[in-house]
């Protein structure tokens, strides 16, 4: 995965140090929440 990022960054124009560079920073995410805001609450909505 970090090969296919770093690669995929560079083609788009940012530069590194290779796929180990300790810069490159992948995540995933899990049971993803969004939120609308408005000025008194937080209110979550269905993604």
């Amino acid at each position: 995965m970090r090969e296919a990022g770093w690669k995929h960054l560079e083609r788009l124009g940012e530069h590194y140090e290779g796929a180990g560079d300790p810069t490159l920073v992948f995540f995933s995410v899990e049971e993803p929440e969004a939120f609308i805001c408005n000025h008194d609450e937080w209110v979550s909505i269905e993604l």
